[in-house]
């Protein structure tokens, strides 16, 4: 069971990293604009870039996500659909 969900949640918490970093780099640019006062093109670049990068990441996390909640929820189903079976079946 570890073998399917290690690599999943793994690349889960890389794209949270890379989502959380980013979009603290994004704020960095936006706030070092917002206290110098004046517009400063190249740091309004840098942070609507970083804002647009992180895009990708999160597509593909939620998508991991429903992917693995669609899964769970499948394999529940069948577990417990079992288990109602072998109930029934021994009380007859």
């Amino acid at each position: 069971m570890l073998k399917g969900i290690l690599p999943h949640n793994t690349a889960l918490l890389g794209n949270f990293l890379f989502i959380g970093v980013y979009l603290l780099l994004s704020s960095a640019a936006d706030a070092s604009i917002f206290l110098v006062g004046q517009d400063i093109r190249w740091l309004r670049i840098i942070s609507s870039a970083l804002f647009c990068v992180i895009l990708l990441p999160f597509l593909e996390s939620a998508w991991r996500y429903l992917v693995s909640l669609y899964w769970e929820v499948r394999w529940d189903r069948e577990w417990f659909g079992e288990q109602y079976n072998k109930a029934t079946k021994k009380s007859q």
